[in-house]
């Protein structure tokens, strides 16, 4: 779950480009830390984050029911023509990122690859057990998977400092799958 050969793989056959801000990026190598202890790790600043930045972006992303995890919020891309940007957007509906609200406050979302790498490398995330995977309908009660392998899960954030690194990746997130830039 944490290897990051695939994103190897994926930045050796030319995706190079991180979304990640220079500051971000920074914050991420200063926070590096050993794999998380996933817990009931709820910093309240991270719904009030999560919501300005859709409020700040509401070109480009909205807020709605997350299509992927029941009873999360999640940012969405806004506009049909970014639903449909890339293979990625079409296969999350343009689903970017969700709070797990209801457990502990880690975070799934979908990274670029080099982003991933650093992600992992700093220990801040793991792959989804799904991701890279199609799962059909049949054995899923109707409901058919297919996560991108940037589908990850990012760790809930204990601190402010971690909130800000956090929000980061979410930004990094929407520019990735929106090719737009984000407030």
């Amino acid at each position: 779950m944490t290897s990051t050969a695939i994103y190897e793989r994926r930045i050796a056959a030319g995706e190079t480009t991180s979304f990640m801000t220079e500051d971000i990026d920074t914050l991420l190598g200063n926070l590096k830390r050993e794999r998380a202890t996933v817990g009931p790790h709820y910093v309240p600043i991270l719904d009030t984050s999560f919501y300005a930045l859709a409020t700040r972006n509401s070109d480009i992303i909205k807020l709605a029911e997350s299509k992927l995890e029941l009873h999360a919020n999640a940012i969405f891309l806004a506009t049909e023509s970014l639903v449909h940007r890339t293979d990625t957007t079409r296969r999350l509906q343009g689903e970017c990122v969700h709070i797990h609200r209801l457990k502990d406050y880690s975070l799934h979302m979908v990274l670029s690859a080099v982003d991933c790498k650093k992600v992992f490398d700093a220990g801040w995330g793991q792959r989804h057990a799904f991701s890279g995977v199609t799962i059909p309908k049949v054995l899923t009660g109707g409901r058919g998977i297919d996560l991108p392998s940037e589908y990850v899960l990012i760790y809930a954030p204990r601190t402010e400092e971690e909130v800000t690194l956090v929000m980061g990746l979410i930004m990094a997130s929407v520019r990735y799958l929106s090719g737009a830039e984000v407030q």
